[in-house]
């Protein structure tokens, strides 16, 4: 599992609340109605989760993407593709607690992605990574099937605060389910 710290993501975005592009009158060719447009922009915070998965969910975003995914993950062959997955955790009873992450990817090579923006980290931040990471992991799996059909999972966490951490210059953090006295197990 992976976990990744202060996005480079600082600048807001811009966006036009009426985009003249999406209008049904003539209004971008008025300089006094544009003016009025562009008068009304909002920035939006990358750093929202909502706002990350409007960005990178949109397909014409794919390369930044993989690029992001890339700078973080270190993966050994390049990230020459991805796919965008049903956000939500499937349950397995009725009364099981249901989950939805921000972004869910699966890579070229089968490898699944949970990328999740965080402005705030809350206490049970590591235990909700690892319930995340374990559906996800085991989510590949249908009756039959063997386990070494399951495929590697990674968890990425942007968040938006150093407090949690106690070393407040290490921005990134490495985070494996491994034998400590055996990693090849």
């Amino acid at each position: 599992m992976s976990l990744a710290h202060k996005s480079e993501l600082n600048e807001p975005i811009t966006f036009m609340r009426n985009s003249p592009m999406t209008s049904n009158n003539d209004s971008f060719n008025d300089p006094q109605s544009f003016s009025h447009q562009a008068s009304s922009l909002v920035p939006l915070d990358p750093k929202i989760d909502v706002v990350f998965q409007a960005l990178f969910a949109d397909p014409r975003m794919k390369p930044s993407l993989i690029a992001l995914l890339t700078a973080v993950i270190k993966p050994q062959t390049p990230i020459a593709d991805l796919e965008l997955l049903n956000t939500k955790l499937t349950k397995d009873r009725l009364e099981h607690k249901g989950s939805v992450v921000d972004m869910l990817v699966r890579l070229q090579d089968g490898t699944k992605v949970d990328v999740e923006m965080q402005m705030r980290a809350k206490g049970s931040l590591r235990s909700r990574a690892l319930y995340y990471w374990a559906k996800i992991f085991a989510s590949g799996l249908q009756v039959g099937d063997k386990y070494r059909k399951l495929m590697p999972t990674i968890v990425v966490i942007f968040l938006n605060e150093i407090e949690f951490f106690e070393d407040k210059n290490q921005y990134h953090h490495e985070f494996y389910a491994t034998s400590r006295t055996n990693p090849n197990l």
